[in-house]
């Protein structure tokens, strides 16, 4: 099946990309954009509330690699062009251990490759937001940062050694500021500095932990789960219609005991996936951890809610994340998976939701090739 470069690649599949909402052309993108429905967002970031609000979503880790910033760079780039207000959303509710940086800072040394961790590998199943980071552990890992540069750069001239060390204390300094306390506000703290310093990215940012705790995404979840049937019928209508036209959907269909929905276990920290259940007119969100720990939520009778699962501040939305943003942002970038399986989310907002998807923006660099071995933005910081 044809992937997003092989659309990118003619007039035709770049045609079918943006009738669906998805652009490369940035003048065409910014020219989609209209304000957010509801302003919340805006003003939880410190934005006017007719400003064009532009979502970075991004899970957040310690370290990227350079592929990932041509999101970030875009987003300045339509910065600097007006009309577009980016917004980073770090992600910090996702199974830690899924992402090569989120939970260390990994530095090559000789012909390996050396990890240095901002939390014990074995929590790696919970996610960034509930996962603890202590002073100490900060301490620790600028500490081995401190010893790699040192040792990396002990055969360039003094001012480069001085340089980098200088580069080292900087990042420090920013890290301690910040108000740490999980894994998420760590990777969050490194992350933003690296944009700022190293990318020349200064945009506001916030997590998808506060924008649960305030609230923001749930009168979008307790719209989607009011009709999930119908969501799961036109998200597997969109999958085959992709499949059809030779296009890799980037997502599988939806079972029948299918929810958007991941509880994080209070016991061992796991990530769950929550199913489906029903008893009459009641629904259920029910799932088992690997520690033997059983969950089960009402939803509603009749149409179903968040309902009990609302109320215990460890849940959070699967896949189907972008959709609730859409009545909050004005536009969004995309990566190489989002642009095609956002092509599905646009679908249901469409035939379910009877509303207007947000445009979504293709960067121009996203599909640049890019080894594995290019140093990561960190490591391209300390050594540049």
């Amino acid at each position: 099946m044809r992937s997003l470069t092989d659309l990118l690649e003619t007039d035709a599949g770049r045609d079918f990309l943006a009738e669906r909402g998805m652009y490369v052309d940035a003048g065409e993108f910014r020219n989609e954009l209209r304000a957010p429905e509801r302003e919340d967002l805006n003003r939880l970031v410190g934005l006017p509330d007719t400003a064009r609000l532009v979502h970075i979503g991004q899970q957040v880790c310690a370290d990227y690699h350079p592929a990932t910033a041509t999101k970030f760079a875009a987003a300045q780039d339509l910065a600097a062009q007006g009309q577009a207000s980016p917004v980073v959303l770090w992600h910090d509710a996702y199974a830690a251990e899924s992402e090569r940086y989120g939970m260390r800072m990994v530095l090559p040394s000789g012909s390996k490759l050396v990890g240095v961790w901002l939390a014990p590998k074995r929590l790696g199943s919970g996610e960034p937001r509930f996962i603890p980071v202590g002073a100490e552990a900060v301490e620790q890992s600028l500490d081995a940062l401190r010893k790699w540069v040192t040792h990396r750069m002990q055969e360039q001239p003094k001012d480069r050694r001085q340089d980098a060390q200088a580069r080292l204390d900087r990042l420090a300094e920013a890290v301690r500021a910040a108000d740490i306390a999980t894994l998420g506000q760590a990777n969050a703290a490194i992350a933003n500095f690296l944009l700022r310093e190293h990318l020349g990215v200064d945009v506001p940012s916030t997590s998808l932990s506060t924008m649960l705790a305030t609230g923001l995404l749930t009168p979008s979840l307790n719209s989607y789960l009011g009709c999930l049937d119908e969501v799961v019928a036109v998200f597997n209508e969109a999958v085959a219609e992709l499949v059809a036209n030779d296009i890799d959907p980037q997502v599988a269909p939806l079972g029948d005991d299918y929810l958007p929905l991941r509880y994080c276990c209070p016991r061992d920290g796991a990530r769950l996936v929550l199913r489906h259940e029903r008893e009459r007119d009641d629904h259920f969100a029910a799932g088992t951890c690997r520690c033997g720990a059983t969950y089960r939520f009402h939803l509603g009778t009749g149409t179903m809610s968040l309902g009990e699962l609302d109320t215990t501040d460890r849940w959070s939305p699967d896949v189907s994340l972008p959709i609730h943003h859409r009545d909050v942002a004005s536009g969004w970038i995309v990566g190489r998976s989002t642009a095609l399986y956002g092509l599905v989310m646009n679908a249901v907002i469409d035939r379910v939701l009877a509303a207007r998807p947000i445009p979504g923006f293709i960067p121009p660099d996203l599909l640049e090739d890019s080894s594995p071995e290019t140093p990561s933005l960190l490591v391209e910081y300390l050594t540049s």
